[in-house]
């Protein structure tokens, strides 16, 4: 008998949905994100298109909207936040897109029709509110966007 970490738990959930919606069976993909819900606390609308290799560093009270786009190689730590800024943003498709190779630390918040570039950092409790171009780090309440330093290799 082996026991799964709730890590590796999460992890199986969000294979079994990506297998169930690329499959085409969405009733089976919003049963296995009602139970990722249910037992983990983390809400994914069935209708937000999330890339094959988006990972969730600590999976654990993290909402994404209907409408949210989120691209290649994302890391997503606890307590994150994507969706619509206003009542009425659903019927306005008015929602974020993040880029490949992003970063969203714990507890940052990104609402509105807004995009983040490829290549960027959002950083803990940063409340995102207009777009972040690509290679920038957004910190602060409300957030600025600022350019990343680029780091000789050694």
């Amino acid at each position: 008998m082996f026991a799964l970490s709730p890590n590796q738990s999460f992890k199986l959930h969000l294979r079994a949905y990506f297998e169930a919606r690329d499959r085409g069976y969405p009733r089976l993909a919003a049963g296995v994100l009602n139970r990722i819900h249910r037992q983990f606390g983390v809400v994914i609308s069935p209708r937000a298109r999330l890339a094959r290799s988006v990972r969730f560093a600590h999976p654990m009270n993290i909402v994404i909207g209907r409408g949210v786009v989120i691209g290649e190689d994302v890391t997503i730590y606890q307590g994150v936040t994507i969706g619509g800024a206003r009542v009425g943003d659903a019927a306005a498709q008015s929602y974020p897109s993040i880029g490949d190779n992003t970063v969203l630390f714990a507890g940052s918040v990104i609402v509105g029709a807004i995009s983040i570039g490829s290549n960027c950092i959002v950083g803990a409790n940063a409340v995102v509110l207009s777009s972040v171009p690509d290679n920038s780090i957004a910190v602060g309440v409300p957030a600025v966007a600022k350019p990343r330093k680029a780091y000789p290799s050694t």
